[in-house]
């Protein structure tokens, strides 16, 4: 089968800066950074000087509610209002003949005053877009920035927020949390308010990174992932230190993932030390991700990825209690440590 070539995410950025809007777009690729801000580009296009709060902007996640998106899409009226309707992970959407049946209702029913956005984090096309379907669906590919070009990003990430870093930071940085855009704002942003330098060293970064792995955030990630009991007590802490349940999740799906690299990597072959620079794994948490790892094997980390969506669905919820024991993530730690007590864990 032959390699398909799509237009990249500055191609997109270009057509939607000349008011250029398509009707459904399929973002594919690892640069998830990008992608957020392509989504936020597409809907200031759509809804024009309406105030972001206001938006119609409608979020999915394919794995565990697929028919609820298209229904969304589908059922707006000729008089409805427009709509922005975004759906996370279309290629982990099984591939079978009533999804497929539904991508099709999506495309085909797709109402003059809505824009789909379907993401994948692969770089091809998802198995469940057809190639007759395909035809109708603007795709862009969000490739990751290259070493080269992301201390770049580095640099102007931290000249619009009025300081600067020194190249000895910025390995520093990349090393913490990789070519990763989303993560490096983050940072930039955390840097930004704190109280340092204007021009920022590698003690600087440091001095940063040992006070945020203190954070209890951080702390719920290490112990999570080692299936220990503390994390419920640390995830009451972080709640109360006024941390966003999403947020959490996200550290949770961030590094899952890195997880999932390793084993990947593991499976072809790569000794451990290329491994632990190519996921940047700082020596001091090296023993305590390689018991995570033995922990989440491949399998029990394909079997995780679905609990994360369910939760992040019910966290956006608004139908859940705001009582601790009823809080989604709690109910995450208590289905995981289930799983874990149950022999699940190699």
């Amino acid at each position: 089968m032959a390699y398909t070539r799509y237009p990249t995410w500055k191609q997109l950025n270009e057509r939607l800066g000349a008011k250029k809007l398509d009707r459904i777009y399929c973002f594919i690729g690892e640069e998830e950074g990008e992608k957020d801000r392509s989504v936020a580009s597409v809907g200031r296009l759509l809804f024009g000087t309406a105030e972001r709060e206001q938006w119609d902007l409608q979020r999915y996640h394919a794995e565990d509610d697929f028919s609820n998106a298209v229904e969304a899409v589908v059922s707006q009226s000729m008089f409805s209002s427009k709509s922005l309707v975004v759906v996370h992970g279309i290629n982990r959407l099984q591939v079978t003949r009533e999804n497929k049946q539904l991508v099709n209702e999506m495309v085909e029913g797709l109402p003059s005053k809505t824009v789909v956005v379907l993401t994948s984090d692969e770089n091809r096309l998802p198995s469940i877009i057809h190639k007759d379907i395909a035809e109708q669906i603007s795709t862009y590919h969000f490739w990751r920035y290259f070493e080269s070009d992301i201390k770049g990003y580095i640099q102007r990430g931290s000249q619009e927020r009025e300081f600067t870093i020194d190249t000895e930071a910025q390995e520093r940085l990349l090393e913490m949390v990789g070519n990763d855009t989303r993560k490096i704002d983050g940072v930039l942003d955390q840097l930004m308010y704190a109280s340092i330098e204007r021009n920022v060293s590698v003690k600087d970064i440091m001095d940063f990174a040992t006070t945020q792995m203190e954070n209890p955030e951080f702390q719920f990630v290490d112990l999570f992932f080692v299936d220990d009991n503390k994390a419920y007590r640390v995830l009451d802490a972080a709640i109360e230190s006024g941390v966003n349940e999403l947020m959490l999740l996200a550290l949770l799906f961030n590094h899952a993932e890195k997880m999932e690299q390793y084993h990947d990597m593991k499976g072809r072959g790569l000794a451990h030390d290329e491994i632990y620079k190519a996921l940047r794994i700082l020596p001091k948490k090296q023993d305590l991700f390689m018991k995570q790892v033995r922990h989440f094997p491949q399998q029990r980390l394909t079997s995780l990825y679905p609990a994360l969506h369910r939760t992040d669905y019910s966290l956006k919820s608004t139908r859940w209690s705001r009582e601790f024991m009823s809080n989604p993530m709690m109910v995450l730690i208590s289905d995981t440590m289930t799983y874990a007590q149950a022999g699940g864990v190699s």
